[in-house]
């Protein structure tokens, strides 16, 4: 009978341990999650995102335009709201630009445009659907 008993206190005092272990087990994995998801820094977009529109005819001429829709391989994709780096970042007017083409290499920019680059879709000031050849992307953001 002493044995049944004595074997009984011995498993749950298993139980508690592994209780226990399980418990701080959860606890360290919980702070890694918050320590980790703390340091992750990026760019909340805060409103419509924006694209100027160019073109090069001697004259710089560029129109804006809303964009909603990005084409890249045939699949269509919404407009993120959140940015994990930007191309330069304004704090105190709280805006955020992306380039999307590459510059200064004269033709083989061109090339590298035409390989990379998605296609971006949205809206002009008229609110006709249209392609929009982007150079940048600009939009309000927040820094997280």
């Amino acid at each position: 009978m002493t044995n049944k008993i004595f074997s009984v206190i011995i498993k749950i005092k298993m139980i508690n341990f592994r209780i226990k272990k399980m418990f701080k087990f959860l606890a360290a994995s919980l702070m890694y999650l918050l320590c980790v998801s703390g340091t992750y820094a990026g760019y909340l977009v805060q409103g419509p995102v924006k694209a100027e529109d160019c073109y090069d005819l001697g004259i710089k001429i560029c129109s804006t335009k809303t964009v909603t829709e990005v084409r890249k391989d045939g699949r269509r994709f919404e407009i993120a709201n959140y940015f994990e780096d930007v191309s330069s970042h304004d704090a105190s007017r709280r805006m955020c630009w992306i380039n999307t083409k590459s510059r200064g290499l004269g033709f083989l920019s061109l090339g590298i445009n035409s390989l990379t680059q998605p296609e971006f879709w949205g809206y002009d000031k008229s609110g006709k659907y249209v392609k929009i050849d982007a150079d940048n992307i600009y939009f309000k953001c927040i820094k997280q």
